[in-house]
């Protein structure tokens, strides 16, 4: 019988946020009657393993025709593409001894960045109005989210099998058992197996079946690569995986684009996301245009709009 556990890594951040001169949107001007009053928060994260960014929407429901009018609506968005993040998130109003009042809370996927999940019907206006020394001390109204994201990886076996595929290829790779090209670069010299690139890399495999010269020779020199790199582009062709990722994203990025390694391209592409500052935006972003990242392309392009 297969016996599995489950490992849960979980994330939380709080976020508070302070609307002043509150009484403006509560009881717009006659002029503004009926239309409903928005605002954004700032982003703010959790610093999870997996890459987010998330956005608070607070909406005064004003419209004479909405569903909601009469309410405060409150809504959490994640800013991220293509993202399958789990939460569980809490909305609160804080009164003016600090306390958590009209919590609620609600337990989401988030799958892209196109909806907001939320409370339509979060707190009523008249509640704030009549109740402004409790809940809107000096006019100011503070709202806040506790957010809880999970990392879940399931069914993973208590032993694992000694024999995996990335294993016994990694043994091949360092006995340099059964190799048949030989691939210089810089001052150093990699043995490898010509059916193994071929498989992992369309470069490679143009190289050796297209009646290059490379597929009628026992050795072959690879220019403009740095031989530690490409050490680690050899052993991710071989594993998929790779060492010291974060350190060397930018160069790996490079070579992955160059090679045509799709997983290895999308594992540096995270790596970067994670380290984007505004310092280095701008540098990122050129990279990712340079190499066709879309997916780094367009969390820069999001992390510098916000």
């Amino acid at each position: 019988m297969k016996r599995c556990y489950t490992v849960e890594t979980k994330h939380t951040v709080t976020y508070e946020w302070k609307i002043n001169s509150i009484s403006l949107y509560l009881q717009p001007k006659s002029n503004d009657e009926g239309e409903n009053i928005k605002f954004k928060s700032s982003s703010f994260s959790t610093s999870a393993g997996v890459r987010d960014l998330w956005k608070l929407h607070l909406n005064f429901n004003h419209n004479v025709q909405s569903v909601n009018k009469g309410f405060v609506s409150m809504y959490l968005q994640s800013l991220i593409n293509d993202c399958k993040i789990q939460t569980e998130f809490t909305f609160y109003v804080l009164n003016n001894k600090k306390e958590k009042t009209n919590a609620e809370t609600l337990k989401l996927l988030f799958e892209s960045n196109k909806t907001c999940h939320g409370i339509p019907d979060f707190i009523v206006k008249e509640e704030l109005l009549l109740n402004k020394r409790l809940l809107t001390p000096h006019d100011t109204l503070t709202v806040g989210v506790e957010l809880v994201i999970f990392d879940n990886t399931l069914d993973i076996p208590i032993k694992k099998s000694t024999n995996l595929m990335a294993q016994d290829y990694k043994q091949l790779l360092d006995n340099k058992i059964g190799s048949d090209i030989v691939l210089a670069v810089g001052d150093q010299k990699f043995e490898a197996h010509k059916s193994i690139l071929m498989a992992r890399s369309p470069v490679f495999l143009a190289m050796f079946t297209n009646n290059m010269k490379e597929s009628r020779e026992s050795e072959i020199t690879i220019p403009d690569i740095e031989p530690h790199i490409f050490k680690k582009i050899l052993y991710s062709i071989y594993t998929d995986e790779v060492t010291e990722l974060d350190e060397n994203a930018e160069d790996l990025l490079e070579a992955a684009d160059r090679f045509q390694l799709l997983s290895l391209k999308e594992m540096c592409e995270k790596s970067l996301c994670n380290s984007v500052t505004i310092e280095r935006a701008i540098t990122i972003l050129t990279l990712a245009e340079r190499h066709n990242a879309k997916q780094l392309i367009d969390f820069v392009a999001d992390f510098i709009i916000i």
